[in-house]
C-alpha cells in the first residue's frame, strides 16, 4: 500500500529539511521524500497535508508510566495513547515503579505491555541501585540483555560519589548511559519551591540553585575520571548549565535535558499556591530561565542542535510524572511534586502533550514562539523547532526521529 502525504511542510534537523515536501510512504517505510515539482505517484493514496506540519515522531527521554504497582496513576497503554495523540512516537520509562525496575523481569514486562498496547515505543531505563535505594548497584548487565536503554535512579540522586563513581564505571561497560537528578538532598531536605524572592515572599522553605550545581559539578567530574556517558536530567540552574559546558569542552560525554516548564515558567508562578506549579527541580527564578534560554539560542545560532550529533547536549522532555486526578493536595508542603502531561483527562480521554499543566479542563496551553518557525498545536512543536528531541547516544534510539528513506513511517507527527 502506498500513502501520499501531499502539501505539507515538512521539518526534520537531522536532514536539514525545513521545506514544504510530498512525503512517499510504501508498505509502512518512508520511500521518498519529494521536492513539490516532482511528478506524484498515480497509484497513491493521497493524504492532504496543506497547513500542517510533518515532522518525525517525538521522542521524550524521561517520561514516567507508573505500571507496574501504580496503575491507579498510569498504565502503559493509558500512557503510551496519550503519548501518540500529543504525536510522541517513542519514550523512555522511567524505573520508578513498583517494584522498581531493578532487575529484567521487571524490565521485560514493560517490553510486553508496550507491546501490546501496539502505540509508541517504550524504551524502559533501568535502576541504577537496587530499590534506588543507593547502597547497592542493580544487574545493569541482565536488565541490558532485558531491553533497558539506560541506568538512572530518577528522582532519588545516588547519594554519595563513591556509589556514583562505582556506577559509573560499572554502565560504562555494558555501553550504558547513566542519567542522573541532581539535587543534593543535604541542601534541599523540605523545600518545596526555589529559594529566593518569592520563597521569602511567600513564607515557604525554598531549595536552593545550589542543590542541583553541587550534584551536577560531581557528576561531570566523574564522567571525566571515568568516561562513562552521563546525562544530566531536567537542568535548571545557571550553574548547572556552566558545569556540563566545562566537562563538554573537556571532552567528557555529559548530555542533559531541559523540560518545558523550566524555560517557559518562574518561581513566582507559586505566588498563587496553586500545587501544579510544585515539581522537582522547582521553577527557578528568572535568571535561571534566561540562562537556559540563552544557550539553547546559542546552539542553534551554531548549527549544533541537531539529532544524532556526536556532540548533541540539548534534549527536551516533558518531565511527565502523572498523578491521579482529585489527589492534587491543597497546600505546598503537603503536595508530592510533579508536572502533568500526556495522561487520562476526567472523561478517561487521554491529554495530548501540549503540556497541559494541571490537566483536562483547568490545563494551561502554553503556545510558545521561539524561533521564526512556530508551529500552532504547543510546545512540543517547539520541541522540534529548538530540534532538542533526541537520542542519548543509544543504539536502540538512533534510527527513531528522522524522515529518512527506508525508515519506519510510524515514527512521523502531523
Amino acid at each position: 500500500m502506498k500513502l501520499l502525504i501531499a502539501n505539507g511542510y515538512v521539518i526534520d534537523p537531522a536532514q536539514q529539511i525545513n521545506a514544504g515536501r510530498n512525503l512517499l510512504i510504501e508498505d509502512g517505510r518512508v520511500v521518498g521524500v519529494l521536492e513539490r515539482s516532482e511528478p506524484l505517484p498515480e497509484d497513491a493514496e493521497m493524504f492532504d497535508a496543506t497547513g500542517l506540519i510533518v515532522a518525525p515522531g517525538f521522542i521524550d527521554l524521561h517520561t514516567h508510566l507508573r505500571e507496574p504497582g501504580q496503575e491507579y496513576k498510569e498504565t502503559i497503554a493509558t500512557g503510551v495513547a496519550a503519548a501518540v495523540a500529543g504525536g510522541w512516537t517513542s519514550v523512555c520509562a522511567m524505573p520508578n515503579t513498583d517494584p522498581i525496575n531493578d532487575n529484567p523481569a521487571v524490565t521485560r514486562f514493560m517490553i510486553e505491555q508496550a507491546q501490546s498496547a501496539q502505540l509508541a515505543n517504550v524504551f524502559p531505563i533501568g535502576a541504577i541501585t537496587k530499590g534506588s535505594g543507593g547502597k547497592e548497584l542493580a544487574e545493569m548487565g541482565e536488565m541490558k540483555n532485558a531491553g533497558i536503554v539506560a541506568v538512572s535512579d530518577d528522582g532519588r540522586p545516588v547519594p554519595t560519589a563513591s556509589m556514583m563513581r562505582r556506577a559509573m564505571e560499572y554502565a560504562r561497560g555494558f555501553d550504558l548511559t547513566v542519567v542522573d537528578h541532581c539535587q543534593d538532598h543535604s541542601l534541599s531536605a523540605g523545600g518545596v519551591m526555589h529559594e529566593g524572592r518569592w520563597s521569602l515572599i511567600l513564607g515557604l522553605r525554598g531549595m536552593p540553585a545550589a542543590a542541583e550545581d553541587v550534584d551536577t559539578v560531581r557528576d561531570c567530574v566523574l564522567a571525566k575520571l571515568t568516561g562513562a556517558k552521563v546525562h544530566i536530567a531536567h537542568v535548571s540552574t545557571r550553574g548547572a548549565l556552566e558545569a556540563i559546558r566545562v566537562a563538554k569542552n573537556e571532552g567528557s560525554q555529559v548530555t542533559c535535558e531541559v523540560t518545558p516548564h523550566h524555560w517557559t515558567l518562574t518561581d513566582e508562578a507559586v505566588s498563587e499556591y496553586d500545587t501544579n506549579t510544585k515539581m522537582s527541580p522547582p521553577l527557578r527564578s528568572q535568571d535561571h530561565v534566561d540562562a537556559i534560554l540563552e544557550v539553547a539560542r546559542q546552539r542553534q545560532r551554531a548549527g549544533r542542535v541537531r539529532v544524532a550529533e556526536a556532540d548533541e547536549t540539548w534534549l527536551l522532555v516533558t518531565g511527565v510524572a502523572p498523578a491521579q486526578h482529585g489527589f492534587r493536595a491543597t497546600d505546598q508542603h503537603r503536595e508530592l511534586a510533579a508536572i502533568r502531561g500526556f495522561e487520562i483527562d476526567q472523561r478517561g480521554r487521554p491529554d495530548p502533550v501540549g503540556f497541559l499543566l494541571g490537566g483536562g479542563e483547568r490545563g494551561v496551553n502554553f503556545l510558545l514562539r521561539f524561533g521564526h518557525h512556530a508551529f500552532s498545536r504547543g510546545p512540543e512543536s517547539d520541541g522540534q523547532r529548538l530540534h532538542l528531541h533526541a537520542i542519548l547516544r543509544v543504539p536502540k534510539l538512533a534510527r527513531q526521529g528522522f524522515v529518512g528513506q527506508n525508515l519506519a513511517a510510524d515514527d512521523l507527527s502531523g
